[in-house]
């Protein structure tokens, strides 16, 4: 299986904001669907920890967009995925 690679390249802003999270996440959701030895949670796992890893890697803690996207990524996403 090959690596996933976040790049930014799927979204019109520089970084992922709570505006524009879920536009990022169906881009996410195409490239997995790519995967066809993956089953429905294992897609979703992958997308909900790459969106995770990006916030931690990218915003400070001391930052709002910082909980708020992870507030989003682990109340909103989920049950927007499924």
């Amino acid at each position: 299986m090959q690596p996933i690679m976040f790049k930014p390249i799927f979204i019109d802003d520089d970084t992922i904001t709570t505006v524009n999270v879920s536009k990022v996440m169906v881009s996410l959701m195409v490239i997995v669907d790519e995967y066809p030895d993956l089953n429905g949670t294992q897609k979703k796992e992958i997308i909900l920890a790459v969106l995770r890893k990006y916030v931690i890697e990218h915003f400070e803690e001391e930052e709002p967009e910082y909980v708020e996207l992870l507030k989003i990524i682990e109340t909103v996403l989920p049950t927007t995925i499924d």
